[in-house]
């Protein structure tokens, strides 16, 4: 009785795609009809099951992934996967949105911008809120700034006349905050 419970699970277990359903080559009867009408929903059903297993898999790795990359900070991961999970329920791609085919990689991007997201908004909320310590005094009088008995001067920097195109790269290298200094070097090279 036993051995006939397992071969009957057994059985139950084997996918039913296993089978193959032959195909005539010429369909001339009713039957031939029906035959190769049951291929096609048989290989629609393989090919279904298919995406399905891969579906599955992606979202498992998915899921490892994102759990796998809360472990150094777990009051941050919590609130980074309520918001990874809610977006997911919305039906919203901010935060569960699919690059690749790489179940790792979108986990690390996805978890990514969730946590720049969150960080930015507890900063946000955290500015103009916590007050610096102001130390009592009896007049309250601001700090004076500290005055250097030196003298820092300047070094003057003379620029030799430049053409258009030497003029618009001084200019790129202003904007990019290169010191005036180092410009007036690379002009005498």
């Amino acid at each position: 009785m036993l051995d006939q419970l397992k071969a009957e699970v057994e059985r139950l277990k084997k996918p039913v795609s296993d089978t193959t359903i032959e195909v005539p080559d010429v369909i001339s009867t009713p039957e031939d009809v029906q035959a190769v009408l049951r291929a096609e929903r048989q290989k629609e059903q393989r090919e279904r099951n298919a995406r399905q297993e891969a579906i599955r898999a992606y979202e498992s790795s998915y899921t490892r992934q994102l759990n796998a990359l809360g472990e150094a900070n777990e009051d941050l991961h919590d609130e980074i996967m309520e918001l990874i999970m809610t977006n997911a329920k919305a039906n919203s791609t901010k935060f569960n949105e699919k690059f690749s085919d790489n179940p790792s990689a979108d986990a690390r991007i996805n978890y990514t911008e969730a946590k720049a997201f969150i960080l930015a908004k507890k900063l946000s909320e955290g500015v103009g809120k916590q007050k610096l310590p102001v130390r009592e005094t009896a007049q309250n009088v601001p700090a004076q700034p500290a005055v250097s008995s030196t003298k820092m001067v300047a070094k003057a920097v003379t620029m030799p006349k430049l053409d258009a195109d030497a003029a618009a790269y001084v200019a790129y290298l202003r904007r990019q905050g290169t010191p005036e200094d180092e410009i007036a070097s690379y002009l005498k090279d």
